[in-house]
């Protein structure tokens, strides 16, 4: 019966390739659908609390190098900073984000892909200046933690105690997934951040997939990403770094459902109650990550409605193949009729050879998924399994039916 149907494939090879091929893309746009449909579920309570909020992205009004200086000689300055940023965290009756890319820099890489700026394809022109290196980094304020999915799969997540910062302490941090394979939870190592030198300890790894916003960045991959809490220092070392680094903590962004003017009132009374009247909203409200990701939505709509068509146009395509190549077998079918065959027997034969060759591409494409893809959750290999066989199902109904209706005498004459 094997080599029948093999025969048979081999017949007419056109045919039989356009069904691989058609086989083949149908299941890719399923895998693509089925990635696309998981990344939302998994980041479906994330979009929901991003819904219907508007961004007003923060500056402070410090410009120049020398108004700056002068900032530094006024009385209490780093005190009055630092209370206007608890009160944006605590006092704001808005949700205040705080998440910058300040990269840190380290002695030693594994990789070019750790490198600030390889995504932009800056990677040699960053490593020509040598070392130390700048690599991807995240500073998040722990309302920040709160909104993103920041789970990790080793280690554990950044607590609320990890946010305070006394001298000579740690500072902990998460590693993005990729770096599984350099670093254990656990492990210190040394990395400048704004010119001055701290110990990192990493205190767990983010799980795939982990990401967080920030005004006209609506998803900033973590996978090879140092993700460090927004320290907050309790003394008062290193006035001048401390003073940096909260000018940056200030530069973050309100989400809010109020209009522009209402959120600019709250911040006028945090700075009147700080004496703190560096800082101001930029621009109008930019777009939420709530609006990005109704983009996304209709690409999704988009590609399930490409592969319902694909589906239609490969169940219809393989059905209208095999009826050509069975229509054009009449004299085969009649030869075999003669010497005694029966249609049961040249029904197996064309039924096997219809599960061939939509079984070959399924196969070979979800075993792909299992070696090539590991980290892949079982989901995605199985309904790409199951969809091939819904196509192979599928397919094979037009062929019986046209088989059980045509009768014997009929595939005679057609044979003469």
């Amino acid at each position: 019966m094997i080599r029948e149907i093999w025969e048979s494939i081999q017949r007419r090879k056109l045919y039989s390739i356009l069904i691989i091929l058609l086989v083949s893309v149908f299941l890719v746009t399923v895998f693509l659908v089925v990635q696309t449909m998981m990344i939302f579920l998994e980041r479906e309570s994330t979009i929901e609390s991003f819904k219907d909020l508007n961004v007003y992205k923060m500056v402070d009004t410090l410009e120049s190098d020398e108004e700056f200086q002068s900032f530094l000689q006024e009385p209490g300055a780093l005190e009055r900073v630092k209370d206007y940023y608890t009160q944006l965290n605590e006092s704001l009756d808005e949700l205040y984000l705080y998440v910058f890319q300040q990269p840190v820099e380290v002695e030693n890489i594994a990789d070019d892909i750790y490198l600030e700026g390889y995504d932009e394809g800056e990677a040699e022109e960053v490593k020509n200046y040598g070392s130390p290196y700048p690599v991807k980094t995240v500073q998040i304020n722990e309302q920040a933690l709160d909104m993103f999915p920041m789970d990790t799969s080793k280690g554990n997540s950044l607590s609320s105690d990890d946010f305070t910062y006394q001298e000579g302490d740690d500072v902990p941090v998460l590693l993005g997934a990729d770096y599984q394979q350099q670093f254990d939870v656990g492990d210190s190592f040394k990395a400048s951040y704004i010119f001055k030198d701290f110990d990192f300890v990493v205190k767990g790894f983010l799980k795939e997939r982990s990401f967080v916003e920030r005004p006209q960045f609506p998803e900033i991959n973590l996978e090879r990403t140092i993700v460090m809490p927004a320290m907050e220092f309790q003394g008062s070392e290193d006035e001048k770094f401390q003073l940096r680094h909260y000018m940056q903590l200030i530069n973050g962004a309100v989400y809010s459902k109020q209009d522009r003017d209402t959120v600019d009132q709250e911040l006028q009374q945090i700075q009147k109650k700080t004496d703190f009247t560096h800082s101001s909203l930029l621009g109008e409200s930019t777009t939420s990550m709530g609006t990005y990701f109704d983009a996304l939505e209709q690409h999704k709509e988009w590609l399930i409605v490409f592969a319902t068509i694909l589906f239609l146009v490969c169940v219809g395509g393989t059905s209208m193949m095999i009826s050509k190549k069975v229509k054009e077998s009449s004299k085969n079918i009649m030869i075999h009729l003669i010497s005694g065959g029966t249609m049961r027997q040249i029904s197996k034969i064309i039924y096997g050879e219809i599960v061939l060759l939509i079984l070959i591409p399924t196969l070979l494409f979800t075993l792909s998924i299992l070696i090539f893809m590991p980290q892949l959750p079982l989901l995605y290999p199985l309904i790409v399994f199951m969809a091939g066989l819904i196509v192979m199902i599928t397919s094979i109904i037009p062929i019986y039916t046209l088989i059980k209706k045509t009768p014997i005498s009929q595939w005679l004459k057609r044979g003469e």
